[in-house]
């Protein structure tokens, strides 16, 4: 088990969302394995989950003052 990007592996979730799952870890890091459909009740939960915690980084980047994206940024 391994947080990692999404990258597809939920198809209901952005890319960037950080996911804990099952992963092949290789020289170019964790590559998320397939995993099976997500029953459609339960997506809906774990996307509402992100969407919150995806609202407090934001929250938390506005609250910080930094003025710079660059400093809250999830990006890679």
């Amino acid at each position: 088990m391994v947080n990692t990007y999404n990258n597809g592996t939920l198809p209901f979730l952005p890319d960037d969302a950080v996911i804990e799952t099952q992963a092949a870890v290789g020289p170019e890091g964790a590559a998320p394995l397939p995993v099976a459909p997500v029953d459609p009740l339960y997506a809906g939960l774990v996307a509402n989950v992100t969407a919150y915690e995806d609202l407090a980084w934001r929250r938390r980047c506005a609250a910080a003052g930094t003025g710079s994206s660059r400093h809250c940024s999830r990006t890679r």
